[in-house]
């Protein structure tokens, strides 16, 4: 089949004797993920992007205690072969496409890690920090639905001032 440009772009066939069907358009591709990327999904996979894959792992604490910032270059010339960078691009990238859905659960989950009781337990502090890595990941999306400032000098202060004694209070 030969193919040229057709309206906006979109490559069309020209022809198709050997029965190759034309690729899909941008506007069914388009159309195609927000059959499968409802609201609902949407929210769900960026709720799971934060409680699961956004959080530190134990190897990840070990690197960070023993050298912070060759943890961090890995990190970035790593990024597409570790789960943690892959995910928060999706999340980043989720976070423009679907603004309103993922804004909604993340700031939902700022609230709910702000305002619960710390236990000092290993789990609420990766989470924490892990809600609060999302909302660095998409400050500028939040921006209008946040008060940085009041943010900083509210809860974030009282987190990053307080000597629990506890290991990961570093992280």
């Amino acid at each position: 089949a030969r193919w040229s440009s057709g309206k906006k772009g979109v490559a069309m066939a020209e022809s198709a004797p050997d029965g190759v069907p034309p690729p899909p358009s941008s506007l069914q591709a388009a159309e195609t993920l927000n059959q499968i990327l409802t609201a609902d999904a949407v929210r769900h996979l960026a709720t799971l992007l934060v409680s699961g894959y956004l959080i530190l792992q134990p190897d990840d604490l070990r690197e960070w205690n023993a050298d912070a910032e060759s943890f961090v270059n890995a990190d970035l010339s790593e990024e597409g072969l570790r789960v943690r960078p892959s995910s928060e691009n999706l999340f980043s990238t989720l976070m423009q496409s679907r603004k309103e859905a993922v804004a909604g659960v993340t700031l939902q989950m700022l609230e709910q890690v702000t305002q619960s009781p710390d236990d000092g337990s290993d789990a609420a502090i990766l989470l924490r920090e892990s809600v609060f890595s999302a909302v660095g990941l998409t400050s500028y999306d939040l921006q209008e639905m946040l008060s940085f400032g009041a943010w900083f000098q509210g809860p974030l202060q009282q987190h990053l001032t307080s000597s629990t004694g506890h290991p990961l209070h570093r992280v």
